[in-house]
């Protein structure tokens, strides 16, 4: 059977993808196109989209993904060991913060979506079709991250005012964003896809002639984002996929690897450098302060915070009144989560991240097949520390993270059959798949 692919023009794997996912997969869809198709608000900096855009578009996609969630309300029974029932707690208690949120409006929007994508993965993972149908999201998933990357990349040779951002990046003078993805978020994902198509080639058995094309076109894509962070994931990830593989490959690696890395470290220190001062690089773009003050607001509401989603923004706005207040958030989803949800949602949220990355490390080597989807808790782990991350709210790491988790608790379980049944593709969206 022929593989999947994350190349946006790969039909086969659209076709595919959407066969397995089903209806499951046509919600997440309508939501996740929700968190892509935003508009920039001009009269605001920062990256905010406008309220037209959100009342109609937003908000539309957001409900015809509920819908198509309530046309098949079924979900499995879940035990006290299911990483998504205590993620569900998580979505209902981001919920009850609307109760003392300091943003009521913008709080109830984030809880719903989350809501809905909690929902969406247990609808998907309800029966012994599950790892199928969650295979089917994911690799939806990530084609239709590729295919904006692609179209934000695009948008940029094409020179389009919106798709260009003027600062430079590791490879060019400027660097391509958009609606769908900064350029530190377009240098998020398209690390993940090196690390997808490497990790599915080194340990899930993915031949060079399918890895390379999407190798080739993840590094494509990264010439033109601005991310120095994405280095860490991508050293990082390589080094897990090597050290799974087999120790000697990890020490073959490194012993090539650091007489290049001691002869390219100037250049490359200066091309992350971009001409940044000293003090922007010691306080990590500025991250730092914005941490430090993010903390001490949270001390004056330790335990509830000030509602989900939008911690950060009560932080930025009372430290610096109008000045930040337009930012977007922390850079930092620990931080955001802790300012929005107090302790008490913050512990919940750590919990469960370390869990789910405890089993995923014993999972990993007993299935080496799924090791293009374990992956991402490198991706997910930093981008949690210098980026939005998966504790603010609903957005595109998120999904990948839920997948991860409905995942996890499948394979753990050891359903009869479920990890070791064929992979044909369903044809249609009813029967055994439905």
């Amino acid at each position: 059977m022929r593989r999947f692919t994350f190349l946006p023009w790969d039909i086969y794997s659209w076709k595919t993808a959407f066969a397995w996912s089903g209806t499951s997969g046509l919600a997440m869809l309508a939501l996740l196109l929700a968190e892509f198709l935003q508009l920039q608000d001009t009269n605001a900096p920062g990256m905010h989209a406008s309220n037209a855009t959100i009342w109609l578009i937003r908000a539309p996609l957001t409900f015809a993904a509920a819908l198509l969630l309530l046309s098949r309300p079924y979900f499995p029974k879940l035990t006290l060991r299911d990483l998504r029932l205590w993620f569900l707690v998580y979505a209902g208690y981001f919920a009850l913060s609307l109760a003392w949120s300091t943003a009521h409006l913008q709080t109830a929007g984030k809880a719903f979506e989350l809501m809905i994508g909690t929902l969406i993965i247990l609808q998907a993972s309800r029966d012994q079709h599950a790892l199928r149908r969650l295979e089917g999201l994911y690799r939806m998933t990530l084609l239709l991250f590729s295919l904006m990357a692609l179209i934000t990349v695009l948008g940029y040779f094409a020179r389009i005012e919106s798709f260009t951002a003027q600062r430079a990046g590791i490879f060019t003078q400027t660097t391509a964003e958009s609606s769908f993805y900064s350029s530190n978020g377009l240098g998020y994902m398209a690390i993940a896809f090196i690390l997808v198509a490497f990790a599915e080639f080194v340990l899930g058995g993915a031949k060079l002639s399918k890895a390379l094309p999407q190798l080739s076109y993840a590094l494509f894509i990264f010439l033109f984002a601005g991310s120095r962070t994405a280095f860490a994931i991508l050293a990082l990830g390589v080094v897990a996929v090597l050290l799974r593989r087999h120790k000697a490959a990890l020490i073959a690696f490194l012993l090539c690897a650091a007489p290049a890395g001691v002869y390219l470290a100037p250049r490359l220190i200066k091309r992350l450098n971009r001409g940044q001062s000293q003090a922007g690089l010691d306080t990590l773009s500025g991250r730092t302060v914005m941490w430090t003050a993010a903390f001490r607001d949270w001390e004056k509401h330790p335990l509830l915070g000030y509602g989900g989603g939008v911690g950060g923004k009560h932080a930025l706005s009372s430290v610096w009144g109008g000045s930040l207040s337009n930012m977007s958030h922390l850079h930092d989803g620990f931080l955001e989560c802790l300012t929005g949800l107090g302790i008490f949602g913050f512990l919940l949220a750590c919990a469960i991240l370390v869990v789910a990355t405890w089993r995923v490390a014993r999972l990993w080597k007993k299935y080496p097949s799924f090791a293009g989807l374990y992956i991402w808790i490198i991706s997910i782990w930093i981008t949690n520390i210098m980026s939005n991350g998966v504790m603010s709210g609903m957005n595109d790491v998120v999904v990948i993270y839920l997948i991860l988790l409905a995942h996890v608790d499948i394979v753990r379980r050891g359903v009869p059959g479920a990890v070791d049944a064929p992979r044909r593709p369903a044809l249609m969206y009813n029967g055994a798949m439905e």
